[in-house]
């Protein structure tokens, strides 16, 4: 369950924090998470997660079932912190960034199409158990592969790998 918090604090800062591309003055510096003085109350702004993963995120007993899923802890915890996030998971037994999914066939690379959009907050991937038998250097090039799709999909979400 530790790490159930750890996840959520970490994209309870990632949600928080203004980006970069937040109105700001010209001579803010561009490393501050103090968002600018704003002259009216800000409206609140939907966060979209996209998460990407194996069993432990889709639902297992490792990773919870149902509402006890992972996924849904951190969806409920973000919504009762005053983050309004919204999380589109795309999961499957077997699947890593190397190890093909036991349903589709496909790895984590395949999957960002179907679940990444260019309006997402936050891009997580979740794994991989299931890479145990991959060497080094399969591993370099599919984690690799995936995470610069993932930017370009979403080019301004905060990247999450776990």
């Amino acid at each position: 369950m530790r790490w159930i918090a750890a996840v959520v604090m970490l994209l309870m800062s990632v949600c928080s924090c203004s980006s970069a591309k937040d109105a700001e003055p010209a001579d803010a510096s561009p490393y501050t998470c103090i968002p600018p003085a704003r002259p009216s109350a800000p409206t609140a702004v939907q966060k979209r997660i996209a998460v990407i993963g194996d069993s432990f995120t889709g639902g297992s007993p490792q990773g919870g079932t149902g509402d006890k899923r992972w996924t849904a802890v951190a969806a409920s915890l973000l919504q009762g912190g005053g983050v309004d996030a919204v999380m589109k998971v795309e999961a499957e037994r077997g699947a890593g960034y190397v190890a093909k999914g036991k349903r589709t066939g496909q790895v984590f690379a395949d999957k960002i199409p179907v679940t990444v959009t260019s309006g997402d907050s936050v891009v997580e991937v979740f794994g991989s158990i299931n890479d145990a038998s991959a060497t080094a250097g399969q591993m370099a090039h599919a984690t690799c592969d995936t995470l610069q799709n993932a930017e370009i999909a979403a080019p301004a979400a905060h990247s999450v790998v776990i």
